[in-house]
């Protein structure tokens, strides 16, 4: 079988290496990957044992369906959270089985490699990201739209996809539209009512989103347009972001240079004209969602889309062209190490990280109680990286899966956040600096707690 695939497309072979060094980080780091968000949906799964959808981004179900079955079957903690970090890659993987081996997509796994690498460090390390399922989702709706966009059965893929995508995240939309726009110009529109279907669905979403936003989604819109009033967007902000990219997205924007190269040889200025367009306009959407250059995880989170639009123009058009295919697969590979690299060395950081928790952990488990503070500037001198306001919830699910005694361990900054040392009683724990919850809301299978106060880590 091995040789018959080898024969007929020797990238297939280099895809499933890709796709089996991915899944390789996803076991050597599952415990890094509780960082942020994703400890934070785990630890609401396990507690309330269902799905955990928040702000109607129904796209988190497919991030959490595998730990949910685990838990349901009673699996021990440790390896509900391996299975956490799997089930993120195995996401990934099963879209790209579907797009090759179903709708004949060659360049598919491609795609899907680049989106989880490419501007991708300490982004690996909250993998349930909506945006991140919703790229992934809006591969398959496109390898649909490809294969048989005639087909009733195509159709309902086609409106799930775009459900999911839509709902997952705002920016979803753009890249959706961006999609149907290159499909418009590649078969000249022939294809008019299909795109008039999704865009109804689009506008219906959004229109739904808008009358449903939580009070975080109001925040972030209303954060959208104050910096859109107030930010200053002048020659030195944008020689900033010059060197911002330089620096951090080398390779996408080399990588960016490559269908603009492409359409200019082929004279098809329409493609490159929406190429540029969108990517320009998604910048400087970008930079007024985030307004700034620090480097992090959300910043990550928020330039992401920059990298759909590069990597799926690479592969529906430049990939194709089957005399430099292997030459441009070459480079991918290339980068594919170098940011591979640059998540292990991100992962060498977190992982000073887990082991500043596991050291406070042991220290905790010979104290009595099981709720504890410890000093933000002790956490940060010893882990080199700020501990996050999911430091309390990622202590808990690592001290219930590694020991027999659950603790759960927050810094001074949460405990004197809102005042909440003098709010919190002995029958309730700091879920995160935001929340208190009442022990007895626990999954008892998996944490036990005492109701006492919180001690003191000297």
């Amino acid at each position: 079988m091995l040789q018959t695939i080898s024969r007929k497309n020797p990238i297939d072979i280099i895809v499933n290496l890709l796709f089996l060094a991915l899944f390789a980080f996803a076991i050597i780091f599952h415990e890094e990957r509780l960082l942020a968000d994703s400890g934070y949906y785990l630890l609401q799964l396990i507690n309330n044992q269902n799905f955990i959808v928040e702000h109607n981004r129904f796209i988190l179900i497919l991030s959490q369906w595998l730990p949910l079955i685990a838990v349901k079957i009673g699996l021990p903690l440790k390896q509900v959270i391996l299975l956490y970090s799997i089930g993120h890659w195995l996401f990934f993987y099963i879209i790209y089985l579907v797009c090759r081996y179903n709708y004949a997509n060659k360049e598919a796994g491609i795609l899907l490699v680049l989106l989880q690498t490419l501007g991708i460090a300490s982004g690996f390390f909250t993998p349930m990201f909506e945006l991140y399922y919703g790229a992934a989702l809006l591969v398959l709706f496109a390898c649909v739209l490809y294969h048989s966009p005639h087909k009733i059965s195509s159709w309902i893929i086609l409106i799930l996809t775009a459900f999911f995508a839509v709902t997952g995240h705002p920016f979803s939309n753009f890249l959706l539209l961006f999609i149907l726009a290159l499909h418009a110009l590649e078969f000249r529109f022939q294809y008019v009512k299909q795109y008039i279907i999704i865009i109804l669905v689009i506008i219906v979403l959004f229109i739904f989103k808008m009358n449903a936003a939580s009070e975080y989604e109001q925040g972030k819109s209303q954060a959208f347009l104050d910096t859109l009033k107030n930010g200053v967007y002048n020659l030195d902000y944008l020689g900033g972001l010059m060197h911002f990219l330089a620096k951090y997205y080398m390779a996408m924007m080399l990588l960016f240079t490559l269908p603009v190269f492409y359409f200019i040889s082929r004279k098809k200025y329409s493609f490159l004209g929406l190429y540029v367009i969108t990517f320009l306009g998604m910048l400087a959407l970008v930079n007024v969602s985030s307004y700034g250059f620090e480097q992090s995880r959300y910043q990550e989170q928020v330039y992401f889309p920059l990298t759909f639009i590069v990597a799926y123009t690479i592969c529906l058009f430049v990939l194709k062209e089957v005399k430099y295919r292997l030459a441009l697969v070459s480079v991918i590979v290339i980068i594919f190490i170098f940011r591979l690299n640059a998540i292990w060395n991100d992962g060498m950081n977190f992982r000073t990280r887990v082991e500043t928790m596991k050291d406070l952990i042991n220290t905790a488990q010979h104290l009595p109680g099981n709720k504890f503070v410890v000093s933000e500037a002790y956490v940060l001198s010893q882990s080199k990286i700020h501990p996050n306001w999911s430091f309390p919830i990622e202590t808990m699910l690592l001290s219930a899966a590694n020991t027999n005694k659950t603790v759960t361990i927050c810094t001074d900054a949460d405990m004197n956040f809102d005042d909440n040392k003098s709010r919190i009683k002995p029958s309730e724990y700091l879920f995160r600096r935001w929340e208190i919850y009442p022990v007895n809301s626990l999954n008892m299978k998996y944490f036990q707690m005492d109701k006492t106060g919180y001690y003191n880590i000297e």
